[in-house]
């Protein structure tokens, strides 16, 4: 019903126009004198110049827009300019710009931005605003709608231009100090998630042969007396490797949770640690352990991305993942919502693994009695938990520890 309606309407629109004209036009034909010609010759060029406007083809626009960032970080400004173009130059009185905003940047607060300008002849005309404190996430610029009319009210036009431009807005992020705790790697080598030639040194004991052993690992004597293939099973060595996990699940300190784990990884990349990276639902597959600058901005490129989410908890994760998440590598979890329950769960799967918790809090005072528990709980299962503010920002450098 709309759509007939806003398709019916600048018709009928049009044919009132006409009948007034004509209307007129009968009555200083009919009534003659001075007054009926001029109220007729005074309405003429209104009239005209609304019919005009009826016929004036909308989409003869071309319309650009130029950003002066593709790649921000949240809490930065952004500016937009709209250039505009036309073959005609039909005087136009008046002329209304609408930027459809990103729903995202919408829901943000950010107003939709609407300029009045009075081009009349031009066939140019620019057209910039000013975004500020931009939230993060990845915002796709798609429609920009122009809209013109007529002194008299009568004929409104407007047309839609799909003008698409992507910016992707990096969460924010702190100094926060590195401190590695736990077993260091000896000859500061890092390890590798493929099982080939890996370090070793203890012998404690045999197993099963797996793809990847070396031949001289083979145990003839275990071999013969279990008639299939035995290798020798070595300890091995702990690497400065850092495997990043994120909690995504629903929670009001979703963005100052984003912001703590950007800041985490920018603190272990800085260090010069290899760090891999997963979350739930944005990825397929975990993103392998690598360090480097190249490394941290597919970091942030997915943590620009990150949505909250409540069907999937760190134990599923781990449950899901255990696989591909390296075996000698610290793995480091980033949570707000920790529990007795996510320590127990951990301790049941740490087996020689070194487990670092960063747990996000909102209250900037000591730690409460539940908090306490909890830390003293991971403490006795060798797990580290590191406590940090929303306002870590405020509070000068923090340090965020691995075991």
């Amino acid at each position: 019903m709309n759509k007939f309606k806003a398709f019916v309407l600048p018709y009928l629109k049009f044919f009132l126009l006409i009948f007034l004209m004509l209307s007129a036009f009968v009555y200083a034909m009919f009534q003659g004198g001075f007054v009926s010609w001029f109220l007729f010759y005074s309405f003429l060029p209104f009239g005209l110049y609304s019919l005009g406007l009826f016929l004036y083809p909308i989409n003869d626009f071309l319309i650009e827009r130029a950003i002066n960032r593709s790649e921000c970080r949240a809490g930065d400004s952004l500016e937009v300019t709209l250039k505009i173009r036309r073959r005609f130059a039909f005087p136009l009185f008046f002329l209304v710009i609408e930027e459809n905003l990103p729903k995202q940047l919408e829901k943000s607060g950010v107003h939709v931005k609407k300029e009045l300008i009075f081009p009349w002849f031009k066939k140019e005309f620019v057209v910039s605003y000013r975004i500020e404190r931009l939230v993060r996430g990845e915002h796709e610029f798609n429609e920009v709608t122009i809209k013109v009319g007529d002194l008299l009210g009568l004929i409104e036009k407007g047309a839609r231009f799909s003008v698409k431009e992507r910016v992707l807005v990096y969460p924010s992020y702190y100094d926060l100090s590195y401190k590695q705790i736990g077993t260091q790697f000896n000859q500061g080598q890092t390890a590798s998630t493929v099982r080939i030639q890996r370090e070793v040194s203890t012998l404690s004991g045999v197993r099963e042969y797996q793809p990847g052993d070396r031949f001289s690992w083979i145990n003839w004597k275990a071999t013969a007396r279990k008639n299939e293939i035995m290798t020798k099973e070595f300890e091995e060595k702990k690497s400065q490797d850092v495997f990043m996990l994120l909690d995504t699940i629903s929670d009001p300190s979703f963005e100052p949770l984003i912001s703590l784990a950007a800041s985490a990884a920018l603190a272990t990349v800085k260090r010069g640690i290899p760090i891999g990276f997963f979350m739930p639902l944005l990825m397929e597959h975990p993103l392998p352990i690598q360090g480097g600058d190249g490394q941290l901005q597919k970091i942030f490129h997915l943590l620009a991305r990150a949505e909250q989410q409540n069907d999937v908890s760190i134990i599923d994760i781990l449950n899901r993942e255990t696989q591909v998440i390296p075996y000698n590598a610290t793995l480091m979890i980033v949570t707000s919502q920790l529990t007795e329950d996510t320590i127990q769960a951990l301790a049941r799967r740490k087996h020689s693994r070194s487990i670092s918790i960063i747990a996000l809090r909102d209250d900037e005072r000591g730690l409460s009695n539940r908090e306490l528990q909890v830390q003293q709980q991971a403490a006795m299962c060798g797990i580290l938990v590191r406590y940090l503010s929303d306002q870590a920002y405020t509070d000068g450098n923090k340090e965020v520890s691995g075991q």
